[in-house]
């Protein structure tokens, strides 16, 4: 697992920077990655639709509402939602 110091960013924006570092008690960073946790429950769940692999990327791991949105834009296919359910699906996603 990739870990990096706080005194090894420049700045604090650099740090909460797209939801990715999580500051823990010994002041470690350690890297989030919804992408490659989607990646993983999609191999090994092939019959699973995009939205219930990115829903279990997320459950318990309490990522922004911004990582959360982007994410959902770049992962799940179109045809896994209605458009008009959009809002409702990430307000969903942000509670697990």
């Amino acid at each position: 697992m990739y870990t990096k110091s706080i005194s090894s960013f420049k700045s604090e924006s650099e740090v909460a920077k797209g939801g990715f570092f999580c500051c823990l008690k010994n002041k470690i960073l350690k890297v989030r990655s919804i992408e490659r946790r989607f990646n993983m429950f999609l191999e090994k769940n092939p019959l699973w639709s995009s939205l219930i692999c990115l829903s279990e990327a997320i459950r318990n791991q309490n990522f922004s509402r911004k990582s959360i949105n982007f994410w959902f834009k770049k992962l799940v296919e179109k045809d896994d939602y209605c458009k008009e359910d959009k809002k409702d699906i990430i307000s969903s996603l942000e509670k697990l």
